[in-house]
């Protein structure tokens, strides 16, 4: 099983959108990886928070509940960025709200972020070279999965 971050957008997808493989990537999520997140529950709260009054609100529900309520599902680190990343982000003009996943995936044993948009573009060379993070998006992720089976 490996520790991975998961950025909101690839949950927007699952549940909004209904995008097969984002979908198919939150079920393998519960069943074959740990799930990142942070001690100051500011990713919980972003991920609530992008689905209140929802239509979609009791998918999503489902799958965080059977992530949050189980502790070898998830793992949580501080997500408090040290003061060289933070100067290089600020440099990059690294979008603030996302720092946090930056922050617990750097602390995390396996370094894995899941995105499905271009928000970490700014930072993957940094975050890959400097702090050892590997940046994919869910396609990359079920294709490891299906490899490993």
């Amino acid at each position: 099983m490996s520790e991975i971050t998961v950025d909101t957008n690839v949950v927007v997808f699952a549940i909004e959108d209904g995008e097969v493989n984002a979908c198919a990537f939150l079920y393998e999520c519960v069943t074959k990886n740990v799930l990142v997140l942070d001690h100051e529950q500011e990713i919980d709260k972003e991920y609530r928070g992008r689905f209140k009054g929802s239509m979609h609100n009791k998918r999503f529900e489902k799958w965080w509940m059977q992530v949050s309520a189980r502790a070898d599902r998830h793992v949580r680190y501080t997500n408090k960025v040290m003061a060289e990343d933070r100067q290089e982000f600020v440099r990059v003009r690294f979008s603030e709200k996302d720092w946090k996943f930056a922050g617990v995936c750097i602390r995390s044993a396996d370094k894995i972020l899941v995105s499905e948009d271009t928000d970490f573009d700014c930072v993957r060379q940094y975050l890959e070279k400097k702090r050892g993070v590997s940046i994919k998006n869910i396609n990359q992720i079920l294709v490891e999965h299906r490899g490993a089976a």
